[in-house]
């Protein structure tokens, strides 16, 4: 999946926004991957980034936070040597885990890791409410297409394709509404 530069900028702001406030070393790593379009073209946000070929994992262990770099199976937690390896290795893929919040907080910019498979990834839990923000984006994106052809039928005086596509907007509608309310009860 293609996510797009801005919402990992976004995701990432967020992070040195509200998580990362006071720690200095962290947050350099985390601005200098933001402020990187290379390695932004190759940023992946995966669950279990350790059990990836290059994986940076953030992690909070009893209210502190911590960065590890999972090279294969070799873990380097010297926030320096993850700079530098940044640094040397930034046209490589990049998988990243934020281990501190939860899917629903980064679910825009989430993807599946693809040294696993489906569910060794997710809890049962955690693929309905992926599936079901999905299913909600997916309809989204319909919305706005028949929506703009409605406009286009409108404005051409298409009143065939009008009534065609009023009833499906209508059904895309409603059933967003279901898929709404389902991701509103999860969180």
């Amino acid at each position: 999946m293609n996510i797009p530069i801005e919402w990992k900028k976004e995701y990432l702001d967020w992070i040195l926004e509200t998580q990362l406030t006071d720690k200095l070393l962290i947050s350099h790593i985390i601005k200098f991957i933001n402020s990187n379009k290379t390695i932004l073209n190759k940023l992946h946000f995966v669950n279990k980034a350790k059990d990836t070929n290059r994986g940076l994992v953030l992690h909070k262990i009893n209210n502190d936070y911590q960065i590890s770099l999972y090279l294969k199976s070799f873990r380097i937690s010297k926030p320096s040597l993850i700079y530098q390896n940044l640094t040397t290795f930034m046209t490589d893929d990049l998988y990243i885990e934020i281990e501190f919040t939860s899917p629903k907080q980064y679910a825009k910019v989430y993807e599946n890791n693809p040294f696993l498979s489906y569910e060794e990834q997710y809890s049962q839990k955690n693929r309905d409410f992926v599936d079901t923000f999905i299913s909600l984006y997916s309809l989204e994106f319909q919305e706005k297409e028949i929506k703009n052809n409605l406009k286009n039928a409108l404005l051409n005086n298409d009143k065939k394709l009008f009534e065609k596509l009023a009833p499906k907007y209508r059904e895309l509608q409603i059933s967003k509404q279901y898929y709404i309310e389902e991701i509103s009860e999860e969180i």
